[in-house]
């Protein structure tokens, strides 16, 4: 028995298969990681044989509370808040994600303050889902959904593929930033491609000269070369902007980028289809030097 081998074993045999064990399982359990989050936004590689999305959207706004509970606990919306009340918005998409023509579609929904997306793609006899996301966006109130979920071309030649890009925020007290990741379906499994910190607003507080600070981060796609990151930062001092309500906060940080981020940096990514993902190239430089034309605008709001 094996518990009799481990007794007549050698110490240091016994302790090197032991480590070459526990060496797999970890390897084992690192590839699986049905659990992963990026910055504000965690995701959820789980797979599961899933309804035809139009059914699920149907009966999200079914007047059949199990009909309705069913099909939140399908885009794994937990338990408490399926009860706490209906979906205030539901979206779907559909977009080819892969390498290939096929479609895969999208459910998003909006509870209260946490949003949800759902990613699911279609087989022999049915759909099956191979990706959930979730954010507790309370700071992004205003452009809920919009902000939440894009479906994007990705700057490919020749072909037309699409890329989900997905916002999460988060913050505290003076403070407020926001990651932005693209999704692409490589092997069955949605991969993030690329991930930055879109916006910060930091209030600098507590100091002699006071100060706020924004900065602000968008993809712009280069069929040639991939794409650019483009980047802009401000430091404003008392004065240079208006004290911001509660009701308008979220446009008027909006309307700060647009009349205070003038010299923008672009910085070149490439698509590396070894590794599956944008990679950057070099450092940051003026847009101007760039994209002489200056068509990079000011990003998707």
């Amino acid at each position: 028995m094996f518990i009799a081998r481990i007794g007549s074993m050698p110490a240091s045999r016994f302790l090197i298969q032991t480590g070459f064990l526990l060496l797999t399982l970890s390897q084992g359990f690192a590839q699986l990681k049905p659990i992963e989050e990026i910055g504000g936004l965690q995701m959820n590689h789980e797979h599961a044989a899933w309804p035809a999305p139009e059914s699920i959207v149907r009966d999200l706004r079914s007047s059949n509370e199990d009909v309705r509970l069913k099909a939140m606990a399908a885009l794994w919306v937990p338990e408490a808040l399926r009860r706490a009340g209906r979906p205030k918005q539901i979206e779907l998409r559909y977009a080819a994600l892969g390498s290939d023509e096929t479609k895969q579609a999208v459910v998003a929904v909006q509870m209260g303050q946490l949003a949800y997306a759902t990613v699911a793609t279609p087989k022999a006899n049915g759909w099956e889902r191979i990706a959930q996301f979730n954010c507790w966006c309370k700071y992004d109130m205003d452009h809920f959904m919009d902000g939440f979920v894009r479906i994007v071309r990705a700057p490919e030649q020749n072909v037309e593929h699409f890329e989900l890009v997905l916002r999460a925020s988060g913050g505290g007290s003076g403070l407020y930033h926001q990651d932005e990741v693209h999704f692409r379906l490589f092997r069955g499994e949605m991969k993030a491609v690329l991930s930055f910190e879109s916006r910060l607003v930091n209030y600098h507080l507590g100091i002699e000269k006071p100060f706020l600070e924004i900065q602000r981060r968008w993809f712009h796609p280069d069929f040639e070369r991939g794409g650019f990151l483009v980047e802009g930062h401000a430091n404003l001092w008392p004065g240079a902007f208006p004290q911001f309500e509660g009701s308008v906060y979220e446009d008027s940080t909006r309307d700060l980028e647009l009349r205070h981020l003038g010299n923008l940096g672009c910085r070149v990514f490439r698509w590396n289809q070894e590794a599956f993902r944008y990679q950057k190239t070099g450092v940051s430089k003026s847009c101007k030097s760039v994209m002489p034309n200056g068509a990079f605008g000011h990003g998707h709001r």
